[in-house]
């Protein structure tokens, strides 16, 4: 016998649905940048030195007073002086002078004014060999050459009295020299003062401007003569100005702030706004 089997199949279908509901979020992310804007005030100080020179000139004028006289007498350094012999012939009180150079000097310019002022220049000299006097001093006396002494010889003497008496202006300045033995001139009395007195007469008429040069006596002159002396004086004067300037310069600083604004959805609405990192940055 065969076995018989009998399959009894049952299928049974179970269907199961899951609904899975997802929330999708989509995250859109908008740079913007907000620019902040912030005013910096500096103050600023500047000193200015200014160099100022000035020069200033003063005039100073002062009178200078100067007084010139005219002529200027140089007396001449030979000088007649007295001497007395009475012992030996010749005798009486000489005029002459130690030394025969001077002596000879001292006539030439006596004969040149005797010549000016009586148109007879006459023949005065100086005698060459030297005579001692009383007081064992020895000189060269002064005598008139051509006088004889006889009638009608006339001595070179009253000449010379008659220049003094023009120069000094008084009789009682004239000299009184006259002519003794052999021409030599003598003097009778006080015999210092006439030698002064030709002496005097003498220095008037040699000096290159002399107040007797023509026989004619001038006076000298005084002139003051004034002289305005001015004197510029400049000084330099250097001021220094210092100014003080301040400046307040205001600087603008611009700052880029930069935001994040993003794009949420939720549940099918979107929506702008800011992220947590975001908020964070902008504080």
């Amino acid at each position: 016998t065969t076995p018989t089997f009998t399959s009894s199949s049952t299928a049974t279908t179970t269907v199961t649905t899951t609904v899975t509901s997802t929330a999708t979020t989509s995250r859109t992310t908008t740079q913007t940048t907000s620019r902040s804007t912030t005013m910096t005030s500096t103050r600023t100080t500047t000193a200015t030195s200014t160099a100022t020179t000035s020069a200033t000139t003063t005039a100073t004028t002062s009178p200078t007073t100067t007084t010139t006289t005219t002529p200027t007498t140089t007396p001449f350094s030979a000088r007649f002086q007295c001497y007395t012999r009475s012992a030996d012939p010749p005798t009486g009180t000489f005029v002459g002078n130690p030394s025969y150079s001077d002596c000879v000097a001292q006539v030439n310019i006596l004969s040149d004014l005797v010549e000016v002022c009586s148109g007879t220049r006459g023949s005065i000299s100086c005698v060459g060999t030297a005579i001692t006097d009383d007081a064992s001093n020895q000189f060269y006396a002064v005598r008139d050459l051509i006088f004889t002494g006889l009638p009608g010889s006339s001595c070179v003497a009253s000449a010379i009295n008659a220049a003094s008496r023009e120069y000094h202006r008084r009789p009682e300045s004239e000299t009184n020299i006259s002519c003794g033995f052999f021409g030599y001139l003598l003097v009778d009395s006080d015999c210092e003062r006439n030698v002064q007195l030709l002496n005097e007469m003498i220095n008037a008429y040699e000096t290159e401007d002399g107040t007797f040069r023509e026989c004619d006596i001038t006076t000298p002159t005084t002139t003051p003569t004034t002289t305005v002396t001015s004197t510029v004086t400049t000084s330099q004067t250097t001021s220094v100005t210092t100014s003080v300037t301040t400046s307040v310069t205001t600087t603008v600083t611009t700052t880029a702030f930069y935001l994040r604004l993003v794009c949420i959805e939720d549940s099918g609405v979107a929506y702008f706004g800011l992220t947590a990192d975001a908020l964070e940055d902008s504080k």
